[in-house]
């Protein structure tokens, strides 16, 4: 029993070698995996970013407000506007139905926070508005 034989040897090297090959197949897979994971939240990044841009424009939302206000369609209205430091508070007594659609359409399809709305019917083509959006 003082010589191993060389088959042993080499058997015991094929399993060591074999065992390498299987964990990085394994290690390589979960690589990937991860590597696909990694660039899943870099596009959810980049798009958070791009909405936080879109949103938390204060100088934007002024403009965007008062261009709003100082519109054709709206130059009838009464409004009385509250501009505080984070928030304006537009209120009016009466509008017609397509000025309050017009208004309502700008107001909800742009990036503004809006943090109230109250629409109180004044008659058939007639209604009063009470907004405050945030800044």
């Amino acid at each position: 029993m003082k010589f191993i034989n060389p088959l042993y040897i080499l058997l015991t090297l094929m399993v060591v070698v074999i065992t390498l090959v299987i964990n990085l197949n394994v290690i390589s897979s979960e690589s990937k995996s991860l590597q696909s994971a990694i660039e899943s939240k870099s596009k959810i990044a980049s798009s958070v970013v791009s909405l936080k841009r879109e949103w938390d424009n204060r100088s934007k939302s002024k403009n965007e407000l008062n261009t709003l206000l100082n519109s054709n369609q709206l130059r009838d209205v009464l409004f009385k506007v509250d501009r505080g430091s984070s928030i304006y508070s537009i209120t009016t007594k009466s509008m017609n139905k397509d000025e309050l659609n017009y208004l309502l359409n700008r107001v909800l399809n742009s990036a503004l926070v809006v943090k109230t709305l109250r629409i109180k019917s004044m008659s058939k083509y007639s209604a009063s508005l009470i907004l405050k959006v945030e800044l």
